[in-house]
């Protein structure tokens, strides 16, 4: 939970969002630039701590939609997490499970999630990500692939839904 003493791996969505660069984005998830500032320096503040992370391959699925947001995550200190041969074995467990989620090469949607999923079981890590469960959702979404929330709550890994609102809880927003 936000507040407490924890490392979140952040998925790809959030600095999307963040950046406003969803395709179609809501004027209500739209973020003004003040809160994107506050939002920022609290991350660095994070990333400074230690306590938050990212994969390579979720920063290749945000640099396909904004270099900037992608430019700014990859100059957060100590954000980068190295592959394992646990957390190699891990992903390969996922998509062995969720076979939507092998890469066909062609989605800039297919790598980072299994591998966001996968470090954060393996590290302990709580994943902080804007999606929301299948239940939620009144269309398809991403072609029947498996959503965040979803996969963590079968795989016993915390999921902390909502950037906006963890900004709120740590203090950055009002």
């Amino acid at each position: 939970m936000a507040g407490e003493v924890g490392i979140y791996i952040i998925d790809a969505c959030c600095i999307i969002g963040l950046e406003n660069a969803h395709t179609g984005q809501s004027q209500q998830s739209i973020y003004p630039a003040v809160e994107q500032r506050k939002i920022w320096d609290g991350l660095q503040a994070l990333a400074e701590a230690g306590q938050l992370k990212t994969v390579n391959e979720v920063v290749r699925e945000i640099s396909a939609r904004t270099q900037g947001g992608a430019e700014r995550l990859k100059a957060l200190p100590k954000t980068r997490v190295q592959r394992t041969s646990a957390i190699m074995a891990e992903y390969q467990s996922l998509v062995d499970e969720f076979p939507r989620w092998r890469s066909d090469g062609q989605s800039i949607f297919d790598s980072g999630d299994p591998w966001l999923i996968s470090t954060a079981r393996i590290k302990g890590y709580t994943v902080l990500t804007d999606e929301t469960p299948a239940a939620t959702k009144t269309t398809k979404w991403r072609r029947g692939k498996p959503l965040i929330p979803d996969v963590c709550g079968r795989k016993q890994v915390v999921c902390f839904i909502g950037l906006r609102e963890f900004a709120k809880q740590n203090g950055w927003l009002d």
